[in-house]
């Protein structure tokens, strides 16, 4: 039988709660996998806690905030808390904290369950199927703990996740961010915000942080870009500007595949000649501690 959901911007309204332009994005998404990626201070874990309270409010569901550690958990459950529990003086009926941090609470009469975990105890994420699940500062995990861990326990309920993070280099998050571009995944979405797009922050916070942080560091933690820059020898070049995306591969056009040999931080670039002079590069793979023999085998698989 199918839940009764609410109306999420009614609710939003009602609490007071106006979304940014990136906020908004993420909340109009009907995706079943959204990867919201955004810099430092952009609201995204604000974002998500409205997510939550809205899945909280639909009746007999079951859903996880995950996050790296409790504390960072934390940032999302307390708003949850002030929201649900403060504000709207929600009835819960059973509620567990972790040393003053929320941990569980089962909320009356909804009989909706909120769960607070961290991925740094593996073994506390295996449990019972969700309705949804919230994977806060994902890309600061090890892709072992979505594949193995979290995404088994949405199949049963087919329920629905919600990546929140800044990026970390080009990381399994990335290669989830392209699924969330890419037509052949219709049940994922991605966004990329900077900083800025959050009215809130200061200008002086972002010029001071572009003045005394290196470039590379900058796009990373506040223009929310995905940049390798350990180890890169062209420090300008970015995927997300370089490389095609959903490029229409032609068969009869020359194509050439370049590999940057080297165990640490190999790499294979797929490019096609157009008009004898025009290169047109349409994938790119990098995997860290990589030895040659199975980049062939990457190579041989296209």
């Amino acid at each position: 039988m199918s839940k009764v959901r609410i109306d999420k911007f009614k609710y939003f309204k009602y609490i007071g709660y106006i979304p940014h332009q990136g906020q908004m994005a993420v909340h109009r998404s009907c995706a079943r996998f959204r990867v919201n990626v955004q810099g430092r201070r952009s609201g995204k874990s604000y974002c998500a806690a409205r997510e939550a309270e809205v899945a909280i409010l639909t009746p007999e569901t079951r859903g996880w905030i995950v996050a790296p550690t409790y504390e960072l958990a934390d940032k999302i459950a307390r708003e949850i808390k002030e929201n649900l529990i403060l504000k709207l003086k929600l009835n819960y009926s059973h509620k567990e904290e972790y040393y003053g941090r929320l941990k569980y609470v089962k909320f009356e009469p909804f009989k909706s369950e909120l769960w607070i975990k961290s991925a740094d105890n593996p073994d506390s994420l295996i449990g019972e199927g969700l309705d949804w699940l919230i994977f806060d500062e994902a890309a600061k995990c090890p892709r072992i703990i979505w594949e193995k861990y979290l995404s088994p326990t949405l199949t049963d309920r087919k329920g629905w996740a919600l990546f929140t993070t800044t990026p970390e280099g080009t990381n399994w998050v990335y290669e989830l961010y392209c699924r969330g571009q890419d037509p052949n995944y219709p049940e994922w979405e991605s966004f990329r915000f900077p900083s800025t797009i959050s009215p809130y922050i200061d200008p002086q916070i972002i010029e001071e942080a572009r003045k005394t942080l290196t470039p590379e560091t900058f796009a990373q933690e506040y223009l929310a870009e995905f940049t390798t820059f350990a180890g890169r020898v062209y420090a300008e070049f970015s995927r997300l500007t370089h490389i095609v995306k959903n490029y229409k591969y032609d068969p009869e056009i020359e194509t050439v595949v370049g590999i940057d040999f080297g165990f640490r931080q190999p790499a294979v670039l797929w490019a096609q000649i157009r008009n004898g002079d025009e290169v047109v590069v349409f994938d790119e793979y990098v995997k860290p501690n990589t030895k040659t023999d199975e980049l062939i085998q990457v190579i041989k698989s296209k």
